[in-house]
């Protein structure tokens, strides 16, 4: 029965707390590790904690008991109570904030060879590290994005060196020298055009998507003033150029890419990206016919909160008239050109009235 197998693990775990007894679970614990997929999910919890003891172990690693392959196919499949605890077991090997940017990017590609996984690691890592290393992580994938490849060179991911630095100080100077060299990565790599292969669109898409998933899970905390200083460096990262250059490297590779990183706009400020700001609409008409709320509906939320909801709405007041006169016309006017899809047109004003955001904005 499960309590009998949960009893078990328990047995485990104790054991584990006598380091005389390492080198015999060191051989016992890969043959108990059916119980990581029991099909009762106390087991499977209480299996991911005596991981989590077993990786505080120097003679036994917990990789050594399930291999990592089966921990991330987990983790991209099991519940939420499961998956946090396997997101802690995780953390250090996949989000090292200790260690040097370029360790970190190269840790989370090849997290994103397990797209499902990483989505999850992503909505639930920020309750086990700094709101500053996410901030930074943030900046150094987006420079990974931005390089000119994305088939990445880790040793060029960053100028800090290995060793000493975790890439994380409370180091003013350090800061700034990490935040410098992202913009110049930026600006070296923005006339780079070269098609990127199917391998590394998936790739970036992936990342687009886990980076969106990290950010809206800490926007709440950084709204707060005492996190001003991070918001403004997230925001001089996430400039007007930055962003265009991420929308034509992969806003076209598909809906979830250009989603994503229209995700990052609406956690900006309308002053910090005036450019995108101005040619937000235009963005939303190029859509294609059959987009659903979620290519969408995080751009019409930044046309409302920058204040451009009048002309938002004067645009979907004409395509509906251009509509309703075509109908009424011969056909010879029926193929006149519309400002705006009458089929997103329609789509568009469904979102803005059901959506309680841009209802009270409406």
């Amino acid at each position: 029965s499960s309590s009998v197998r949960l009893a078990v693990v328990d047995g485990l775990r104790f054991m584990v707390e006598n380091h005389l007894t390492h080198p015999v679970l060191k051989a016992v614990l890969p043959h108990t590790k059916k119980l990581f997929h029991d099909t009762a999910q106390s087991v499977r919890k209480a299996y991911i904690e005596l991981l989590q003891k077993v990786s505080s172990l120097k003679g036994i690693k917990f990789f050594d008991v399930v291999e990592m392959k089966d921990l991330l196919v987990r983790l991209g499949c099991d519940g939420s109570s499961v998956a946090k605890l396997l997101v802690r077991l995780l953390q250090p090997s996949y989000f090292p904030f200790n260690q040097s940017v370029e360790i970190q990017v190269e840790r989370v590609l090849k997290l994103a060879e397990f797209p499902a996984a990483a989505k999850v690691f992503f909505a639930y890592v920020h309750q086990f590290v700094p709101l500053k290393a996410v901030c930074h992580l943030l900046a150094s994938l987006c420079k990974a994005l931005t390089s000119a490849k994305l088939n990445i060179d880790t040793k060029k991911l960053s100028k800090s060196k290995k060793g000493k630095g975790g890439g994380l100080n409370d180091d003013e100077k350090d800061d700034e020298r990490e935040e410098l060299a992202i913009k110049a990565a930026t600006r070296n790599n923005a006339k780079e055009t070269a098609p990127l292969s199917n391998r590394a669109a998936k790739r970036a898409e992936i990342l687009l998507l886990c980076m969106a998933q990290l950010w809206t899970r800490v926007e709440p905390k950084l709204r707060k003033k005492s996190k001003a200083k991070l918001q403004q460096y997230l925001e001089q990262i996430f400039d007007d150029k930055t962003l265009g250059l991420l929308l034509e490297k992969y806003g076209k590779l598909s809906q979830g890419s250009h989603a994503a990183i229209y995700k990052f706009v609406t956690f900006l400020p309308a002053n910090s990206i005036p450019k995108l700001t101005r040619s937000s609409i235009e963005q939303l008409g190029s859509l294609e016919q059959c987009a659903s709320s979620k290519d969408y509906g995080h751009l019409l939320q930044c046309v409302f909160t920058w204040g451009q909801q009048h002309g938002m709405v004067c645009l979907i007041a004409e395509s509906l008239a251009a509509l309703a006169e075509s109908l009424s016309a011969s056909d010879e006017n029926g193929d006149e050109e519309q400002p705006l899809d009458p089929t997103l047109a329609a789509k568009f004003l469904h979102y803005i009235l059901k959506n309680e955001k841009t209802r009270e904005l409406f």
